[in-house]
């Protein structure tokens, strides 16, 4: 039979690899959160840029 050291023990180690199973992933998700943000915020600098070019262009503009 199997003492009851023994089952505390797993029962921690199970514990404790379920929570760094979890922080685990949620590091992951914010980084993937990040990652996104920053991918959006370029596409919008980007979007912001092609649209005063276009700008300056049709009026003859330069950039100054």
């Amino acid at each position: 039979m199997i003492s009851t050291g023994t089952l505390m023990l797993c029962k921690a180690l199970l514990t404790a690899g379920a929570i760094m199973g979890f922080l685990l992933r949620e590091l992951w998700l914010l980084r993937r959160m990040k990652r996104e943000d920053e991918a959006r915020k370029a596409e919008a600098s980007g979007a912001v840029d092609a649209h005063e070019t276009c700008d300056d262009e049709a009026t003859g503009a330069t950039g100054s």
